[in-house]
């Protein structure tokens, strides 16, 4: 009798879960709809994307890969089309679908709790000039996940190339720092990788946004023993040679048991003088303008980009670089004494 009881319990709880999900594509399916009328758009029209966390997050428990599904079939937005972008986010979050029309910069988001679908809709658009109250109308109706949502649509609006896009998906947002990291990707592709015997790692020192990019575009992970985060004492940071470091690219040849160390730089200065901003500002604002005036430059980027040092150094002194406590610009002979 108990085994009886228990069976009908697991059936009760997997047509729960079928009609939830349900329930959930039908109310997902009908505010699509309702949002493509509102923007005036057709089904795989060009000139719009799609930007969602769906896979993701896990509101309430349940699933959300399902609404790629949904969001494919209703507005025609793809991988393969490029308008089909996502962010990561933590699994307890709301499942969240913004469409953004490239014309005007008019964006509607849904929202879905796991039991109610609410929207807002606001204007995005990156042309012309962004000021501090306008974000804040911005952020006031979208919530926390504005800057996320904003800073890839505006990405995707202003043509950032994939890759970077891919990145936005990782770190959750497009920023200045992020789009420093695809710049000095771009510098290490150009100037060091190959596809030859040589092994790459990096040094995240100081850890900032443009880690995840390198993470990313070179798939190099702390899990593939690839990827190194060294954290920095202010004390450590004002003993540096020079306050511009970015990293360290670290370059092996096994068979010959030896290697090179390239200390990198990017100067911020540039960055603000290039796009005609006062360095340090805290404003929002001023974040995505700058990171407007960077996607500018990414087929001709000026020299922002430098290195600072390169050292050769045996296999035994690469992997002390890695090592705990170790401070590895100290060891590479850039801090005054």
């Amino acid at each position: 009798m108990q085994k009886v009881w228990i069976w009908k319990l697991m059936v009760l709880c997997v047509l729960f879960l079928a009609s939830n999900g349900l329930s959930s594509s039908v109310q997902l399916k009908k505010g699509l709809k309702d949002a493509m009328l509102d923007l005036k758009l057709k089904r795989e029209q060009a000139g719009f994307a799609v930007l969602t966390n769906a896979g993701y997050v896990a509101p309430r428990g349940l699933p959300t890969h399902w609404a790629v599904d949904v969001i494919q079939e209703v507005t025609g937005a793809t991988l393969g089309k490029g308008n089909l972008l996502f962010f990561h986010k933590p699994m307890d979050c709301p499942l969240k679908v913004a469409l953004m029309k490239r014309e005007d910069g008019q964006m509607i988001c849904l929202t879905f709790d796991g039991e109610v679908l609410a929207r807002v809709k606001v204007n995005i658009s990156p042309n012309g000039f962004l000021s501090d109250d306008k974000w804040t109308e911005i952020e006031n109706a979208l919530g926390t996940d504005a800057f996320s949502l904003v800073s890839i649509l505006w990405g995707w609006a202003l043509e950032a190339p994939w890759g970077l896009l891919k990145a936005a998906e990782f770190h959750n947002h497009l920023c200045p720092g992020l789009v420093a990291g695809y710049f000095l990707v771009d510098f290490i592709r150009k100037r060091y990788w190959s596809s030859g015997g040589e092994s790459f790692a990096f040094i995240a020192c100081p850890p900032w946004c443009k880690d995840d990019a390198i993470q990313i575009l070179l798939d190099l992970t702390p899990g593939k023993k690839s990827f190194y985060v060294v954290e920095l004492s202010e004390a450590q940071r004002r003993s540096l040679i020079d306050p511009n470091v970015a990293g360290i690219l670290l370059i092996s040849d096994k068979e010959r048991r030896r290697g090179k160390a390239v200390i990198l730089k990017f100067d911020w200065q540039k960055a603000y003088d290039l796009v005609g901003l006062r360095p340090g500002s805290k404003s929002i604002a001023d974040r995505l303008r700058l990171m407007k005036g960077l996607l500018a430059h990414l087929s001709d980027p000026p020299e922002m980009v430098s290195v600072i040092k390169e050292v050769e150094l045996s296999g035994d002194v690469l992997k002390e670089l890695i090592e705990a406590g170790v401070n590895p610009y100290e060891r590479l002979g850039l801090v005054s004494r």
